[in-house]
């Protein structure tokens, strides 16, 4: 279920429910400064969990649904840039992916973890996207001898990028403790 809100906190048009074509988990949204929205979740089809997509209009309308990855897919994150275009990242396997929406397409899927997949068991990821649409992309791994936190800068031309000075993506910070971060980063 969505709905808008205004800039003064007022509701803006009746309440509408996302059709689904199956069980439906871990709803996101993003929305442009034009205003244009883009939901994105997971859903249960046959056993597998799949990535989909779809844009809310400033209309009403709601648009077709957009399956972005099939297989194991878990816990999207979104973020759109000043130019409408959304990028929408989540953990399928052993592996984070991403993907570009614009008006009239979708990208193919980019892994981000492929440098790092002997870390695996990725998940929690969120993302930030700039005006100009380069994301930075974070994400948790279970692998490895303890739990790291990684980042990766995806650059609105589709490249990875360093996060750091000139290391190769991605970039990973060690923690001693939750609320005390050391700034050791290492390849």
């Amino acid at each position: 279920m969505g709905r808008r809100v205004s800039a003064s906190g007022s509701l803006v048009g009746p309440l509408r429910k996302l059709p689904t074509s199956a069980p439906a988990t871990t709803p996101v949204v993003a929305v442009t400064p034009g205003g244009t929205a883009m939901a994105a979740w997971t859903e249960s089809r046959d056993g597998s969990w799949y990535a989909v997509a779809r844009r809310l209009n400033l209309d009403g309308t709601v648009g077709a649904a957009i399956t972005l990855g099939s297989g194991s897919a878990e816990k999207p994150a979104i973020g759109a840039d000043r130019g409408g275009r959304f990028v929408v990242a989540w953990a399928r396997g052993s592996d984070v992916v991403a993907r570009r929406i614009t008006s009239t397409s979708v990208s193919s899927t980019k892994v981000l973890t492929s440098p790092i997949a002997a870390y695996g068991g990725f998940g929690t990821v969120h993302l930030g996207v700039d005006r100009d649409g380069d994301a930075v992309i974070t994400y948790h791994s279970g692998g490895g001898a303890r739990a790291q936190v990684w980042a990766s800068r995806w650059s609105r031309t589709g490249t990875p990028a360093a996060l750091c000075g000139s290391r190769p993506p991605p970039t990973t910070w060690a923690s001693t403790t939750p609320s005390r971060p050391t700034s050791t980063a290492t390849r």
